[in-house]
């Protein structure tokens, strides 16, 4: 069960209030195989410290509080999505910085690159609704989009010249 909230940011108040050179920095790409019913999306994840990672994750389309299912799968088998064009609309290109915040809560800023350049968003996950409902944003995080199906990723992925 996923649990999370999503932000838009202020990018000017965030530069004033965190360094992100301070924190680990991870290069996304993410492609979604199904958008209908439920998400299917493949995604790389690289950073300067390990090799890169590919997951396959199945989430419901719900939102504040999603069913997910996510499993490694083999690089060459990512390819290979990728290559045969297996997905929907485009492949999102992002940065990921993951920031920790009150209560051992983590803010994960997406960065977002190429077609999607200065959109800039903020996710925060929880561990109940409750801890969800009570979330007190910091000062740079902007308008909530939890529920904004604008600002999900395989809207994004499939509308990308709309944002």
């Amino acid at each position: 069960m996923e649990i999370e909230r999503k932000f838009l940011v202020n990018e000017d108040e965030l530069l004033t209030e965190i360094n992100l050179n301070n924190y680990n920095k991870y290069s996304i790409e993410q492609a979604y195989i199904s958008t209908e019913d439920r998400e299917v999306r493949i995604r790389k994840i690289e950073n300067s410290y390990s090799k890169s990672k590919c997951f396959m994750t199945i989430k419901s389309k719900d939102d504040l509080v999603r069913k997910e299912v996510e499993f490694e799968i083999p690089y060459n088998k990512y390819q290979d999505l990728i290559s045969l064009k297996m997905y929907k609309g485009n492949i999102i290109n992002k940065l990921r910085y993951k920031v920790p915040l009150e209560n051992g809560l983590i803010a994960e800023i997406d960065i977002y690159r190429q077609q999607l350049f200065g959109l800039v968003m903020v996710e925060v996950e929880f561990k109940t609704e409750e801890e969800a409902q009570l979330f007190q944003k910091p000062n740079w995080f902007g308008e909530e989009v939890t529920n904004n199906n604008k600002y999900k990723n395989r809207k994004l992925a499939t509308d990308i010249h709309r944002v």
